[in-house]
Formats: C-alpha cells, sequence, structure tokens
C-alpha cells in the first residue's frame, strides 16, 4: 500500500527553490566582471572625495541658492539695478559655471552597489 504523508512534488519544489533562492557561485547575477577601460584614461578621472571638488559643488550649490531667489526677483519685478551689464555678464559668468559643473560630471568617480569607487 501507498505511503500519502511522502509529498511526491516535494523533491521537485526543493530543487526550484534551490535554483531561485540559493546563492550558486555559478550564477551569473554574482559574478564580479572586469571592469573595462574607458574612454578617458583612469589617471584623468577626479575622485568624488576630492577636496577642490567637494568646494567646487558647494560653490555650485550658493550659485543655484542664489539664482532661485535671484531670477523670480528679476523676472517679478524687473528692477533697474538688475539690468545693467555687471548683473548680465555675472548671469553668464553663473551659466558657464553650470554648465562646467555637468561637463565635470562626466569626469568624476562615482561609488557601486559594493560601496567601492568606481573610475
Amino acid at each position: 500500500m501507498r505511503d500519502y504523508r511522502v509529498d511526491p512534488w516535494k523533491d521537485i519544489i526543493d530543487k526550484r527553490k534551490s535554483k531561485y533562492l540559493a546563492w550558486e557561485a555559478d550564477d551569473p547575477i554574482y559574478k564580479v566582471e572586469k571592469k573595462s577601460e574607458g574612454i578617458v584614461p583612469k589617471d584623468k578621472i577626479i575622485s568624488f572625495k576630492n577636496g577642490w571638488k567637494f568646494r567646487f559643488d558647494v560653490f555650485v550649490l550658493i550659485l543655484a541658492i542664489f539664482n532661485g531667489i535671484y531670477i523670480p526677483l528679476k523676472l517679478s519685478f524687473n528692477p533697474p539695478e538688475m539690468n545693467t551689464s555687471g548683473t548680465k555678464a555675472f548671469d553668464i559668468l553663473v551659466d558657464f559655471i553650470f554648465i562646467s559643473d555637468i561637463v565635470l560630471g562626466f569626469f568624476v568617480s562615482y561609488v557601486d552597489r559594493m560601496g567601492q569607487e568606481v573610475f
């Protein structure tokens, strides 16, 4: 007589669980791939921990706060003091600094999911 207390599907389910839930060294998700060299050489990449990069980011943040106040004030009230050639030159300089920050962002390292700095 057959023993019905034994589950005939237990072996199949255990195999599937081990396939999807267990960590396997051969699984491609867990393999560490060697990072290939990028277009820019590694010595040209700026570390995100660099001191002058941090100071430049703080400077850009201060300019962004200034623009957050200055632009709505200029658009709302348009005082004549804000239409001089000096303020226009300063606006162009701030825009140039923002563009250079965007370009600089392509040359800065970052931290991957494993917590390692990637150049």
